[in-house]
This record gives structure tokens, sequence and C-alpha cells, in this order.
């Protein structure tokens, strides 16, 4: 389901090769981490919204950030001012997300239940 496109994705190894870097799992997670954590919460993004600058944030924290009487308004993460409140929806970050919680959910019940262990 995640992966839509004609075949396999590249491994690490292969792409690494490949590019001319390498990445371990470890760096690739922390990076992966980095990327889809909101910068109010610090937690994984809850229905992503992306602001006028290109920052991105939950629904919930950047509306209590903003609050309901200010004129303007400025990104947590960049200070950059809008004159009115313009949240777009980050559907291709929630498909990614979703995407992530459900491998990680079947890895995880993989590894639970393995006889071999």
């Amino acid at each position: 389901r995640c992966f839509k496109g004609p075949g396999a994705p590249l491994s690490s190894r292969t792409a690494g090769s490949q590019f001319g870097w390498a990445m371990t799992a470890g760096d690739l997670a922390g990076s992966f981490q980095d990327k889809v954590n909101c910068s109010v919460c610090l937690e994984y993004f809850k229905d992503p919204v992306t602001i006028e600058c290109g920052h991105n944030f939950c629904r919930a924290c950047i509306s209590q950030c903003w609050g309901e009487s200010e004129p303007n308004f400025s990104c947590p993460q960049c200070r950059e001012t809008a004159p009115q409140r313009n949240l777009q929806p980050n559907r291709q970050l929630g498909n990614v997300l979703e995407c992530y919680f459900t491998v990680t959910a079947r890895r995880l019940n993989a590894v639970k239940y393995c006889t071999y262990m």
C-alpha cells in the first residue's frame, strides 16, 4: 500500500553506493524523525498543515499558538508574519506518517510473535 510505484524501493546500501553517500539505518531513522515532528509539541504530526512560509505543524498546535485575537500571525519556527490564517492540509505528509505507522506496527508484531527467538 505504501509503495505504489513500479518495482521495489532501493535498499539503503544500493542507494548510498549509487549516489556516493552512505547512511546507516539509525541515521535514516533519526533524520526521518526530525522531519516528521512538530516543532511546537515535539511529537509526530497530527493532522499536519502547512502555513504560508512553508513550515508544517499539527493543526491543533498552530491554532493554539496563534490564539484567536492576534491581528498578524507569525510562524513559531521562522517568525515570518502573515496577515491572515492560511492553513493548508498537508495530505502527503499525513500519508507518509500513516504509512510509517503501519509498517512500524507490522514490524513490531512480527518480532513480537516470532517463534524462532
